[in-house]
């Protein structure tokens, strides 16, 4: 299950549990990018991160390009209830990583759509000292992990001093899908290559429309009961 920080208020954050489906596979070649920027698989690339002592990791690119999911095998392979938010009164409290800091059964902390809080201090980014200071200051605990994910276009545009050695295990970019990479997609779907799509939901949307509204794929989108806001993709 995960603690989704749902709302602030007088009292602190208000949490609700919910369960991860985690139904499906990752395969390498829905990850290309791994072999391409890292020299290992995308499966290496996890393990190693998991038993490395650096505490942050990036992901960033469009939306549907697979993100989500990988961190629901991330959050699979750790065998931990991390805590995750989307709002950004709540990424901006320090009672809320106190929370997760003092959490034992949470060592995973996900804050999606990131994008105004990677920004360079000096841009007026008031919490970049707060993640400094978390991920490799007197109160850092390596055991934690912080996964970010955002749609900045440029990792430039990130404060350099989150990325240093020590501090980030890496920054992952996915990128649009070329076409080599439909193919090999579309053959693990069993479905006719769509050169028009341009990342992975654009694909699992073909394998989509030929099961039942309630089949086993037609979740892989991360679509939850709890809000309108999705944990998907």
């Amino acid at each position: 299950y995960a603690e989704w920080a749902i709302q602030r208020n007088n009292d602190g954050i208000m949490y609700r549990r919910f369960k991860i489906e985690n139904n499906h596979k990752i395969h390498n070649e829905f990850y290309p990018n791994f072999k391409k920027n890292f020299e290992i698989d995308v499966f290496k690339f996890i393990e190693k991160f998991i038993e490395s002592d650096e505490s942050v990791l990036v992901l960033t690119g469009a939306k549907g390009s697979g993100k989500t999911e990988l961190i629901r095998y991330i959050i699979d392979q750790m065998k931990t209830n991390p805590t995750i938010t989307f709002d950004p009164d709540i990424m901006s409290y320090s009672g809320f990583y106190h929370d997760f800091f003092t959490n034992d059964s949470s060592d995973l902390l996900v804050i999606e759509d990131a994008d105004s809080f990677l920004v360079k201090r000096e841009e007026g980014n008031n919490v970049m000292q707060l993640f400094l200071n978390l991920t490799d200051g007197l109160i850092a605990n390596h055991k934690k992990k912080i996964i970010f994910t955002t749609n900045l276009p440029d990792t430039k545009d990130i404060d350099s001093a989150l990325l240093r050695n020590g501090r980030c295990f890496a920054v992952v970019k996915f990128d649009q899908l070329i076409k080599s990479e439909v193919d090999n997609i579309s053959n693990i779907l069993d479905i006719v290559p769509d050169y028009n799509a341009k990342c992975l939901a654009d694909l699992f949307a073909i394998k989509n429309s030929k099961f039942k509204k309630n089949d086993t794929y037609s979740s892989f989108n991360g679509s939850t009961t709890f809000s309108e806001k999705k944990f998907g993709f």
